[in-house]
């Protein structure tokens, strides 16, 4: 789900060698990296969990997953300033990453052939947001603003997994309000602390 993300954050690393950048804006590069890596690292703890069955763990780490995206969004606003590679090549990326690879990857691991066309909705009520909201973002970082309270890429994602966890169990449902809203409260109390 990751894989993507990490080629483009080295191009982005031998670019800005190659351009003789140091200091803080490769520092902000290097932690972009060591951060997606751990989200790579915890994506398959998910998966091994979630195919022993326990599902409830398994969604508490893609939880966390979601967590991360939204440090990763600061990380990437600093580092994406005043860089050679355009806005455009990284919402290309980021909505392969985050969009087109899980929705793949969701029809294998949840079988969701046997459920209904409703199944499908919150599929592409993901695929929309994540596209809108890399590209509002990335419009954002190339006009040196602040990024949006929300993260609505990370949101739909923890609500996309959910909604999927709950074809096989209704109670991750209800789950799913409760973490929202938690995720909506850490994203607000850390823009407050950091603006």
């Amino acid at each position: 789900m990751e894989l993507e993300i990490i080629l483009v954050n080295y191009f982005l690393f031998f670019k800005f060698q190659y351009h003789q950048v140091k200091g803080d804006l490769m520092k902000d590069i290097l932690l972009l990296n060591v951060s997606v890596f751990i989200r790579l690292i915890l994506a398959f703890i998910s998966l091994l969990i979630g195919l022993q069955g326990n599902y409830l763990l398994a969604f508490g780490v893609l939880f966390i997953i979601a967590i991360l995206d939204y440090y990763d969004l600061f990380f990437t606003k600093k580092s994406f300033i005043d860089t050679p590679l355009k806005w455009e090549l990284n919402l290309i990326t980021r909505f392969i990453g985050f969009s087109l690879v899980p929705i793949i990857f969701s029809f294998f691991y949840f079988d969701l052939v046997q459920y209904s066309f409703l199944v499908y909705i919150p599929l592409i009520i993901y695929l929309i947001a994540t596209t809108l909201d890399t590209a509002f973002n990335m419009q954002l970082i190339e006009e040196k603003r602040k990024l949006p309270l929300i993260n609505i890429s990370g949101l739909t994602l923890v609500l996309f997994m959910a909604i999927l966890y709950s074809a096989k169990n209704l109670w991750f449902l209800y789950l799913a309000v409760v973490l929202s809203l938690s995720y909506l409260i850490i994203q607000s109390l850390s823009k407050r602390a950091r603006y």
